[in-house]
């Protein structure tokens, strides 16, 4: 039971840019926050399987949330697109995610700060099974193994 929160969960949504959730405002104020759930099985043509971020200023922040078996088909971030979002992930799971490049999370632009997550079992056809940054990620007490790509299995980063 989940007493005194919801338990949210979107499945198996097929989308262009995402095929889960979009996060977006022209003013850059959006604020998505979710606490418990899932978001899983998503398909998109595009970026962004589960989650398509964009616009600075916008905010994302999980807790106890599991990203897992989302695709993006075409394009990068299985599990998530970041083009411009600030995301905030409080442990929860990012598993099982499938896209091009950044499997786990794609960030082009924005930030990602992860605490006490996991990012495994992803898969990249070519860079960077588990993220690929080309803009700011930290990681604390987070575990980020058994990720899959051509190259650089579990972290690409353009940054360093």
């Amino acid at each position: 039971s989940h007493f005194g929160r919801p338990l949210f969960n979107f499945q198996q949504l097929l989308g262009h840019f995402p095929g889960g959730v979009r996060v977006t405002s022209d003013q850059g104020n959006s604020i998505f926050r979710m606490v418990g759930g899932s978001i899983s099985n998503n398909i998109a043509k595009n970026h962004g399987g589960a989650i398509y971020a964009d616009n600075s200023g916008n905010a994302i922040q999980f807790q106890d949330v599991t990203v897992d078996n989302n695709r993006a088909l075409l394009r990068n971030g299985g599990a998530f697109y970041n083009a411009g979002a600030n995301f905030q992930a409080i442990d929860s799971t990012f598993a099982g995610n499938q896209s091009r490049n950044g499997a786990g999370f794609f960030i082009e632009s924005g930030s990602a700060v992860l605490h006490g997550s996991i990012i495994s079992e992803n898969e990249a056809r070519q860079f960077g099974g588990g993220i690929y940054n080309r803009d700011y990620i930290r990681m604390f007490d987070t575990v980020l193994e058994n990720n899959s790509a051509e190259m650089f299995e579990n972290i690409f980063d353009e940054t360093v």
